[in-house]
């Protein structure tokens, strides 16, 4: 499925969806600073675009909620149960 296929409404709601999932898991919490805005703590992430970064540094390279959550997961030192994965294109 392209990102064409994918409403972006429907890609951010879905982001979201996986990022709360994660975070209930961990004992953690999403705030929506904004329409395209969730943030995890001191993390900041774009669901329309994927990207994502630490209040006052760079941009981080990857892209996507899974990585967003990957990079969560090693700047906690906590997992989630693997079999809650998602895919969602950009």
């Amino acid at each position: 499925m392209s990102s064409s296929d994918h409403p972006i409404n429907d890609r951010i709601a879905e982001a979201r969806r996986a990022l709360e999932n994660w975070a209930s898991q961990i004992g953690r919490r999403v705030v929506q600073c904004g329409p395209n805005h969730l943030k995890v703590g001191d993390a900041n992430f774009y669901p329309s675009t994927g990207t994502f970064y630490v209040d006052g540094q760079p941009r981080e390279p990857g892209k996507g909620v899974e990585e967003f959550i990957k990079f969560l997961e090693k700047k906690t030192g906590k997992r989630r149960n693997p079999a809650h994965t998602i895919d969602i294109e950009f």
